[in-house]
């Protein structure tokens, strides 16, 4: 079903977006040269964002003295829509008099959806008019947010974003920690800018798992949102050796590894909606003594677009940095598990990394059969001595035709 909020300026809602009155002279474009151009102040939003629009339109531009109204006219009307919904007439305010510049701005309110697996959903899907600062539309996961400004009976002139969801980031603020350090997490997730309208709206929040070697339940961190619609979420712990895990504060080892991991409920194709996917970070906690950097690893993936296609090229890379003042070997194992937990392939590859610099290991898997199998990969400092020079590793990943 769609919906279509349909209000008029020239009622006496006016002085809600008007505050110092609003021009009354007709509107009277140039049909030859009309000299209009739609500009988002993103090329891309997510289900909750904040969309601002400016519209330069010299030709409406017809009280030098007040601030003009277009798009309130139904012969020169605006429309906002999305797939499913819609909002027509929609008023947009000259930004200064004389300018020939306009805008409007309104909020995403997604779907109903859990996004954080509390089991209530976050938003509340309305599309609605009040003003120009304060107005809303339903948007879908993959969706698209079009204005369309009819210039002249004949002409129409549209622009168009694109609304999805996105993979969220997680990381801290430091690779390698002291023992009583405070530790900060940052997550980057634009689609859990949840609090709609401000200045009603407060700053949202997200929720993180973080753990380390010597207490695995470890313990729960809120991240609050930076600013308003910013999409990134930064929380602390504290740590310690000597006192366990609580609200704010993580038991660590010297030379151990602490992890956070975050929960992205909002993933886009061709993830479903009820997909969920963990995202994990890893940073080490610093030795006593000399030369006690470890090598640490930044990231696994796979070089191939997922799902790998039968018989393609595919290949697992790791970033490697090493924190040591010399020069550090290394051997990277692979081991490759079908579904049945046979292995179906053990390789490996050696190297050195140069002192406190970093290096990526490529290494080919086999693609030959089709299915989901599982990736251990070990780091060591030798193929015969087998010495852990960072922490096992795991990865999935689809083979299909």
């Amino acid at each position: 079903m769609i919906f279509v909020a349909i209000f008029s300026a020239n009622s006496a809602n006016a002085e809600q977006y008007c505050s110092d009155g609003c021009s009354t002279k007709p509107h009277l474009p140039d049909k030859e040269k009309p000299s209009v151009r739609i500009e988002f102040n993103s090329p891309t939003y997510s289900w909750s964002s904040g969309i601002f629009i400016n519209i330069e339109a010299p030709s409406w531009n017809t009280d030098k003295n007040k601030l003009d109204v277009i798009g309130d006219d139904p012969q020169h009307s605006i429309r906002i829509s999305t797939k499913n919904h819609s909002i027509e007439p929609f008023p947009f305010i000259e930004t200064d008099p004389d300018s020939g510049k306009f805008y409007a701005q309104l909020r995403c309110t997604g779907f109903s959806h859990d996004a954080d697996g509390d089991g209530l959903p976050e938003m509340q899907p309305l599309t609605f008019w009040v003003s120009s600062k304060m107005s809303a539309i339903e948007c879908g996961r993959d969706d698209a947010i079009t204005v369309s400004f009819k210039v002249t009976d004949d002409l129409t002139i549209t622009k168009s974003a694109i609304i999805k969801w996105n993979v969220g980031q997680v990381k801290f603020d430091k690779p390698i920690y002291q023992t009583s350090d405070v530790v900060e997490v940052i997550v980057t997730d634009p689609d859990m800018t949840l609090l709609p309208f401000p200045p009603l709206a407060t700053r949202s929040a997200v929720k993180v798992s973080v753990y380390s070697d010597s207490d695995s339940s470890g313990t729960i961190v809120t991240a609050m949102e930076t600013g308003l619609n910013s999409g990134v979420f930064v929380g602390h712990v504290t740590l310690s050796t000597k006192d366990s895990s609580n609200a704010d504060r993580l038991h660590v080892l010297p030379g151990g590894n602490i992890f956070v991991k975050y929960i992205d409920g909002t993933l886009p194709k061709p993830y479903s909606l009820k997909d969920t996917k963990d995202i994990i970070a890893q940073a080490v906690i610093e030795k006593s003594g000399i030369d006690s950097k470890p090598i640490l690893v930044e990231g696994i993936w796979i070089q191939n677009k997922l799902p790998v296609i039968q018989g393609s090229n595919a290949s697992i890379l790791a970033n490697l940095v090493n924190y040591r003042d010399q020069n550090q070997d290394y051997t990277c194992f692979i081991k490759i598990i079908n579904e049945d937990g046979i292995i179906t392939s053990l390789s490996w590859m050696s190297g050195v990394i140069q002192p406190n610099t970093k290096a990526q290991v490529i290494k080919s898997i086999p693609t030959n059969t089709t299915g989901t199998f599982y990736a251990e990969i070990y780091f060591w400092d030798s193929i015969l001595d087998a010495n852990p020079i960072s922490e096992k590793h795991h990865m999935e990943f689809t083979i299909s035709k």
